[in-house]
C-alpha cells in the first residue's frame, strides 16, 4: 500500500497520525480523489506525480487525463481548514442575526405593553376590576395584573380607544379581563368589562 504524504510528513498508515493531524486528513480524503480505489486519496500519495504513471500497490497509477476530463481541483490541509473556518464564522454570524432580529422583536413587543399598560383604560379598567366584590370573590384578594397585556389603544387629541386583554391572578384563582374602553373629553370611559374565569364570563361593567 501506497504511504500517505500529509502536511509534510510520510506515514505509513493513517492510524500512525496524531489525532489532530488525523482529524485534518480525514477532512481531507473526503474532498480529494482515490482514482485507484487504495484507500489513500492520489494527490496524498508520497510516489504520486502528476501526468505520470506509476506502480502503487500492485497497480498503475493514471498519467495524464483523457481528452475532455476535468482535473480535480488540488485541497491542501491549510486551505481545508480556511473553509472550516470560513463555515464557523458563517454560522456565528447567522446566529448572530437571529438572537439580534429576536431580541428586536422582544423590544417592540415589550415596549407596545409598556405603552398599552400605562394608558388611561388599562389604569381604569384594573381600578375597577381590583375593587370589584365579584372579582374578589371569585379571584380573591389582592388582585394583580400579569405582564403580557394584548390588545390596542390608540389616542387622538382628546379622544381614543382601546380593546385590551389583561391577565388577572389572585390570592385564589387566575382569570383574564376583557376590556374595550374609548375617551371622551380626556375622560376615559368603559364599554364594557368582562371577566373570564373558569370558562364562565362575569360582567364588572360599572
Amino acid at each position: 500500500m501506497a504511504k500517505i504524504y500529509f502536511e509534510g510528513v510520510v506515514y505509513d498508515r493513517a492510524d500512525q497520525m496524531p489525532a489532530d493531524v488525523r482529524a485534518r486528513y480525514d477532512k481531507a480524503v473526503e474532498m480529494l480523489p482515490d482514482r485507484d480505489a487504495n484507500g489513500v486519496p492520489d494527490l496524498l500519495e508520497s510516489d504520486y506525480t502528476p501526468g505520470g504513471s506509476q506502480p502503487v500497490g500492485g497497480a498503475e497509477k493514471p498519467g495524464l487525463p483523457e481528452p475532455g476530463e476535468v482535473l480535480p481541483p488540488v485541497v491542501d490541509a491549510q486551505t481545508v481548514r480556511r473553509v472550516q473556518k470560513a463555515a464557523r464564522l458563517a454560522r456565528f454570524g447567522a446566529a448572530g442575526i437571529f438572537f439580534l432580529v429576536v431580541g428586536c422583536i422582544a423590544s417592540i413587543l415589550l415596549l407596545v405593553m409598556v405603552l398599552m399598560r400605562s394608558s388611561g383604560a388599562y389604569q381604569l379598567a384594573m381600578e375597577v376590576a381590583t375593587q370589584h366584590p365579584k372579582a374578589i370573590e371569585l379571584l380573591g384578594a389582592p388582585i394583580r395584573a400579569g405582564i403580557l397585556v394584548n390588545g390596542s389603544t390608540s389616542e387622538s387629541g382628546s379622544s381614543g380607544e382601546a380593546d385590551l386583554s389583561i391577565p388577572v391572578r389572585g390570592a385564589q384563582k387566575s382569570g383574564t379581563l376583557q376590556v374595550s374602553a374609548y375617551k371622551q373629553d380626556d375622560v376615559w370611559n368603559l364599554s364594557y368589562l368582562i371577566l373570564e374565569v373558569d370558562g364562565m364570563s362575569y360582567d364588572l361593567t360599572p
